[in-house]
């Protein structure tokens, strides 16, 4: 499944997906969706902060723990 810069919504059959995010300056992000029969599934990423939105903002003390 290929999700632009909008948002998207549809019906698909249970079963994993990858969805690849694309911004308009060509950016792209992929990600595994499992959805299952009679449930919706929600995800949303924030390209300018590289992460899933609404996760919390990373302090540069996180940052060296990830460069270790």
């Amino acid at each position: 499944i290929h999700v632009g810069s909008k948002d998207w919504s549809g019906e698909v059959a249970p079963g994993t997906y990858e969805v690849e995010f694309r911004t308009p300056d060509g950016q792209k992000m992929l990600q595994t969706i499992q959805v299952e029969m009679g449930r919706t599934v929600s995800f949303c990423w924030d390209f300018d902060r590289m992460t899933e939105c609404g996760a919390p903002e990373m302090t540069s003390e996180d940052e060296g723990l990830f460069r270790q």
